[in-house]
C-alpha cells in the first residue's frame, strides 16, 4: 500500500478528509493506518519552509475542533513545496509520538486501495455503475433493489413527470470523457467549447436516458460524487507557459485573455508562481478590473445547459436539479464582482483563486498546477450549489 505525502493530500478531497480525521469531526475516525500499526491521532505539527512550526491539539470542544480543522485545511491547501507535516498521537505504547505524513498509508479514504492487496475503487465510477444498474432494472421491468434503488425510482418519476414521457432505456456514457476546452483569444471570445450553453448537455452526460417510443427523447444526466463539484477543468499549460511566467512576459493571447477577463494582474500572477509573494502589490484584490459582461457570457458555457445534475453524497443521499438554459443564464447574469486571492486565501500557495457568487452558486475559479508541479497546468471552476436552484432530494 502506498503512503501519503503533501502532494497526494492536495488531490481529490484528501486535505479535508485528513483534517476531519485529526479533529474527529463529521463522523471521521481519528485513527490513521501505518505499516507499523494504527496511529490514534490527537493533533499535528506543520512547518512551511524557513518558518516556525505550527501545532494544534484536538480538544473536547466540537466547535473549536471545527475551527482548527478549517485552519489546517487552509494551511495545507496553500502549502508550498518543502512543507513538512507530522501527525501527533499514540502509536503502540508510545504516547505523543510525532509521525511524518509519508509514514501514513494511503488508504481507501484517501483514494488508495481498500486493503493491502485489494482493488482500488473509484467512488465516482462506482456511483455511475450503481445508478446505471438500478436504472436498467427499473426501466427493464425487474425488481429495482440494491444501492440507490429508492433514489433511482424517485429520479425516474421526476424526469418522466417533467417531460410527460416514460423512460424506455438508459445508456452509461461516463467513459467517453468528452473534451470541453478553453477557446478564444480575447475576453469577448473566451469560452468553454462549444460556444453554446445548450450544446454542453451531451458533452457532460454520464448517463443518457431515452424517453418515449424507441427512447428518442434524450435526457442527459451529469453525475458527481463527493464534496468538491467542478463545472470545468481545462488545461492552460500551453497558454500560461512556464518560461513566459519566469520572464514576466506572458505572450499567448488566450492566456492573457483569461487573466484580463477576471482582472488578474499579470505581474502579480507571475510573482505567485515564481515564489516572490512579498512583491505582490495587493494580495487580496476586492476590486479587480474584471470584465463583468464577458464573465457572465463565459460562465454560460462553463456551466452549460440542457442536463440534469445528479449529486451523490457519502451519506448515501442524492440531490438533483435540472440546468435549463434559463437557469444557466440566471446563474451567470446574476453573478457578483469577483475577489482575487493571489497565492490562495493563505497567500503562500502557488495558485490564484477567484471567488464570486450568484443566487444559485458560490463559485471558486482557481488557476494552479494539478500535476505535482509548480507552474499552472489547469483552470478549474469549483462550485457549491444553493437551495434557490430548486434542488430535489431523492
Amino acid at each position: 500500500m502506498a503512503n501519503l505525502d503533501i502532494t497526494k493530500l492536495k488531490k481529490r478531497n484528501n486535505i479535508k478528509t485528513c483534517a476531519e480525521k485529526v479533529f474527529h469531526i463529521n463522523n471521521k475516525a481519528c485513527t490513521f493506518h501505518t505499516s507499523k500499526g494504527r496511529l490514534d491521532c490527537t493533533g499535528y505539527e506543520l512547518q512551511y519552509p524557513g518558518e516556525t512550526i505550527e501545532f494544534e491539539k484536538r480538544g473536547n470542544n466540537n466547535s473549536q475542533n471545527k475551527k482548527s480543522a478549517a485552519i489546517l485545511i487552509e494551511n495545507l491547501t496553500n502549502a508550498p513545496n518543502g512543507t513538512k507535516l507530522w501527525l501527533l498521537g499514540t502509536w503502540g505504547k508510545s504516547r505523543n509520538q510525532l509521525v511524518k505524513i509519508n509514514e501514513i498509508s494511503k488508504t481507501e479514504e484517501f483514494g488508495g486501495q481498500p486493503g493491502a492487496a485489494g482493488k482500488k475503487v473509484n467512488k465516482g465510477n462506482q456511483f455511475e455503475e450503481d445508478l446505471q444498474k438500478r436504472l436498467e432494472e427499473c426501466i427493464g421491468g425487474k425488481i429495482c433493489k440494491g444501492q440507490y434503488a429508492k433514489q433511482v425510482k424517485a429520479l425516474l418519476e421526476s424526469v418522466e413527470k417533467t417531460y410527460k414521457l416514460p423512460a424506455q432505456k438508459s445508456e452509461l456514457m461516463g467513459g467517453l470523457n468528452q473534451p470541453r476546452p478553453l477557446t478564444g483569444e480575447s475576453p469577448s471570445q473566451l469560452h468553454i467549447a462549444p460556444n453554446s450553453a445548450i450544446k454542453h448537455g451531451e458533452k457532460l452526460t454520464d448517463i443518457t436516458l431515452g424517453l418515449g417510443k424507441n427512447g428518442t427523447k434524450k435526457i442527459f444526466l451529469s453525475l458527481k460524487f463527493g464534496g468538491t463539484l467542478t463545472f470545468m477543468n481545462a488545461g492552460v499549460g500551453k497558454v500560461l507557459i512556464q518560461d513566459d511566467i519566469k520572464k514576466y512576459n506572458i505572450k499567448d493571447k488566450q492566456g492573457l485573455a483569461l487573466l484580463k477577463l477576471f482582472g488578474i494582474n499579470e505581474i502579480d500572477f507571475c510573482h505567485v508562481f515564481n515564489g516572490v509573494t512579498k512583491k505582490i502589490k495587493k494580495r487580496i484584490d476586492t476590486k479587480p478590473k474584471a470584465d463583468m459582461p464577458n464573465i457572465k457570457r463565459f460562465l454560460q458555457t462553463a456551466i452549460g445547459a440542457g442536463y440534469w445534475m445528479i449529486h451523490g453524497h457519502d451519506s448515501g443521499k442524492i440531490t438533483m436539479w435540472e440546468m435549463t438554459p434559463n437557469k444557466t443564464k440566471a446563474a451567470a447574469n446574476g453573478v457578483s464582482s469577483p475577489i482575487v486571492y493571489y497565492g490562495g486565501k493563505g497567500g503562500t500557495g502557488k495558485r490564484i483563486d477567484v471567488e464570486f457568487s450568484s443566487s444559485y452558486f458560490d463559485f471558486k475559479l482557481n488557476i494552479r498546477n494539478k500535476q505535482s508541479g509548480v507552474y499552472p497546468s489547469h483552470v478549474m471552476l469549483d462550485y457549491k450549489s444553493k437551495s434557490a436552484l430548486g434542488k430535489i432530494e431523492l
